[in-house]
């Protein structure tokens, strides 16, 4: 194994999944309703996803063979999660962050470690993610508790 720690996140990722898909079904995600500068940022983050790794790995060298697709490969998925829970609504789903986040910052990692040209590309756009919905959440009025 070239990355000890893929097995692992192997499983977190199976986590995620059903994390994402219970608080899909017990209503804690919720879309709309967010200031558009964040849907364009998420937009771009999940374009960053769908087009952007793929892009930078062929830039990068890599056949086509080898390019990663969102859904199928752990970085443009979880870089795609990362922009998907930028077009939620607060209260924002800070624990379903964590794992996408965790890759990303591991992996670059890695990916610095074997001297990849591209291997800041994936904590930077998670850095990027992250730092969004921080300034999403600093923006958001504070609201006097009802009881």
């Amino acid at each position: 194994t070239i990355n000890w720690a893929a097995q692992y996140f192997a499983v977190a990722f199976v986590a995620q999944a059903l994390l994402l898909a219970w608080s899909g079904v017990a209503g804690r995600i919720r879309f709309g309703g967010v200031a558009a500068w964040r849907q364009r940022a998420a937009v771009c983050v999940v374009a960053a996803a769908l087009f952007g790794v793929p892009l930078l790995e062929r830039l990068a060298g890599r056949g086509w063979s080898q390019l990663e697709a969102f859904g199928t490969a752990p970085d443009p998925t979880a870089i795609g999660t990362l922009g998907i829970l930028l077009l939620t609504r607060d209260p924002s789903p800070w624990p379903l962050l964590t794992i996408p986040l965790a890759w990303c910052a591991v992996n670059g990692a890695f990916q610095w470690t074997l001297g990849l040209p591209d291997a800041l590309a994936l904590p930077l756009i998670a850095l990027v993610a992250l730092a969004l919905r921080v300034a999403s959440a600093l923006r958001q009025p504070l609201r006097p508790s009802v009881r």
